[in-house]
């Protein structure tokens, strides 16, 4: 029996700031029994891969300050990726999915709410489109939609960039862990 999502709102929710970038910045990672999602470790693979090159400019056959620059220049990049992975582990939402116990659990601003799982229907991936404003907040999302009850849908916003493949992505992550279809 096919279910019936007609009645689903299509409209995105108004996010101020979508993520942009060429590197992937939230996945979904395993820890133990539960799954998380948090941001990518593309951005600390990244600052190692800076470090080890900095190190690696320190031994150029350059004489003078010019080795140093370019070292340092190279350490200062990769320390620019890693600044805002720190930022994002503190500030962004978590979601943890728990199969074992049939729960998902958003944590948002000290706020947490849990959803069982089977009252989840699948993802949508919606373009918000909004060029007027001084904020680029063009971009895709991805919103887990719910529902608890027969006449009641619920929407929760999970991600937002402006590459609609990284968007696709977290969205695979979820179809594999717990056969969430984008609807």
């Amino acid at each position: 029996m096919k279910k019936n999502t007609s009645k689903i709102p299509k409209e995105p929710f108004e996010e101020k700031h979508a993520m942009s970038g060429f590197l992937p910045d939230t996945a979904i990672h395993k820890k133990g029994a539960i799954y998380i999602q948090e941001p990518s470790h593309s951005f600390l693979i990244f600052f190692l891969f800076m470090l080890l090159l900095s190190v690696t400019c320190l031994f150029l056959p350059i004489s003078g300050m010019g080795k140093y620059l370019i070292a340092g220049g190279v350490f200062w990049a990769g320390l620019c990726t890693l600044i805002p992975l720190i930022i994002m582990k503190t500030v962004l939402k978590k979601v943890m999915i728990d199969r074992d116990n049939g729960m998902i659990k958003i944590i948002k601003n000290g706020i947490e709410e849990n959803i069982p799982i089977q009252e989840l229907i699948g993802l949508q991936i919606i373009y918000q489109n909004d060029t007027a404003t001084q904020y680029n907040k063009s971009g895709f999302q991805l919103i887990l939609v719910r529902k608890p009850s027969e006449n009641n849908y619920e929407r929760y916003f999970l991600y937002k960039h402006k590459n609609q493949s990284f968007v696709k992505y977290l969205a695979k992550q979820y179809k594999d862990i717990i056969g969430l279809k984008i609807i």
